[in-house]
C-alpha cells in the first residue's frame, strides 16, 4: 500500500494515510510507524471500507475469512473501531453477495441480518465518493461483470489491469474440489 501511495500521494489520501505512509520505509514496520504518529488522531473513516473489496475477492464468498482480512486490512492505517467496523461489514456484505447465484432475487432481511452480525458499532457512513465505490463493488458481487456497462469499465483508471487482478484474486480465493 506504501508503494502505491508513494505512486501519487497527491490523489486525496487522508491526513493519518500520508504521515504514515510518508513516514514508512523498507526498514521501519508500519505497526511502529503508527504508533509514533499520535498526533494524528485516529477516526472512523471510510478508507479501509473502501479498499477492502479486492481483499475480500480472496474470501471467495466465506464470511470468516472476509471478516478476518477486513480487521487485519483496516489495522494497517485506521485503528479507531468505527474504521475496523466499517471494513468487516462491507467485507461480508460483498463476500455475500459473491456466494448469491446472480440474477437470482436476494432476500432482503437475511442479507441485512447477515451483515449486521459483523458489528454492533454505529460510527459508519459519509463520504459519497466512498458509499458510491462501496455499492459498486456490491453490485459486481451480486450481478456479476457482464451487468456492468462497457462503457462504465472503459473509463475506469487501469481497468484492463484491475480486471485481470480481480480475477486472479477470485481464482486463488476459490475452494478446490477436496475443499468442498
Amino acid at each position: 500500500m506504501a508503494r502505491h501511495w508513494a505512486s501519487g500521494p497527491e490523489r486525496g489520501y487522508s491526513t493519518r494515510t500520508t504521515r504514515l505512509f510518508g513516514a514508512l520505509d523498507a526498514s521501519t514496520l508500519w505497526s511502529d510507524v503508527a504508533a509514533a504518529c499520535p498526533e494524528v488522531p485516529a477516526r472512523a473513516s471510510n478508507g479501509a471500507a473502501v479498499r477492502v473489496t479486492p481483499a475480500t475477492l480472496y474470501a471467495a464468498g466465506n464470511v470468516e475469512v472476509a471478516t478476518e482480512i477486513a480487521r487485519r486490512s483496516a489495522g494497517v492505517t485506521h485503528p479507531h473501531p468505527g474504521a475496523h467496523a466499517g471494513a468487516c461489514v462491507h467485507a461480508v456484505a460483498v463476500a455475500v453477495a459473491l456466494s448469491h447465484p446472480a440474477g437470482a432475487p436476494l432476500d432482503a432481511d437475511r442479507f441485512v441480518a447477515t451483515v449486521g452480525t459483523v458489528s454492533d458499532n454505529p460510527a459508519l457512513g459519509g463520504d459519497t465518493d466512498t458509499i458510491a465505490a462501496m455499492t459498486g463493488a456490491l453490485a459486481g458481487a451480486l450481478l456479476e461483470e457482464p451487468a456492468i456497462p462497457k462503457r462504465w469499465v472503459d473509463r475506469a483508471e487501469a481497468a484492463p489491469q484491475v480486471c485481470v487482478l480481480a480475477d486472479q484474486l477470485f481464482a486463488r480465493g476459490q475452494p478446490t474440489e477436496r475443499q468442498r
